[in-house]
């Protein structure tokens, strides 16, 4: 119900192209962050950005549908990896990028499940795609979500196709 009221304040239909796509992806995605990070994080407000810079950048792509994309600092990127496999990382090494890529991929699989399951769409998920210090584009309208943990702050990007 909390999910629920913030992405209703969020997203309105007047402020976002495709809310119909967007809060039920979004819905899932807060529900992952609780699950599998903590609960413990602020989200700010959405911001409409046709291209962000990006720090260290994990996307992925679902084919036909939407393109979705954690950036963080890198050591935003060890605390949250440390949160996520319940492990204790000390630098920015390919465990901790195979652990940032595996959350985006869990999300994205348990939304195609769920597209699958209750809406009998068939969704095809690109691989995780890794980018350092560039400059994310899309020609389909993007948004950018700003979460801040006590660790640090996630930049979650996502356009809807």
């Amino acid at each position: 119900e909390l999910v629920n009221k913030l992405l209703s304040s969020f997203c309105s239909k007047e402020n976002i192209q495709d809310s119909e796509r967007i809060i039920p992806y979004l819905t899932l995605f807060f529900n992952n962050l609780v699950r599998f990070i903590g609960e413990d994080f602020t989200p700010l407000e959405i911001i409409p950005m046709p291209e962000v810079p990006t720090n260290f950048c994990v996307s992925q792509q679902i084919t036909d549908s939407l393109l979705s994309a954690l950036d963080m600092e890198p050591q935003t990127a060890i605390a949250f990896a440390c949160k996520y496999v319940d492990e204790e990382f000390t630098e920015f090494d390919e465990y901790v990028l195979a652990s940032v890529e595996d959350f985006l991929n869990l999300h994205n699989g348990l939304y195609a499940v769920n597209m699958s399951n209750e809406h009998s769409v068939e969704l095809t998920l690109e691989p995780p795609m890794v980018q350092e210090h560039t400059t994310l584009s899309t020609d389909a309208p993007a948004y950018l979500l700003p979460i801040v943990y006590p660790f640090g702050r996630i930049n979650f990007i996502l356009s809807v196709f």
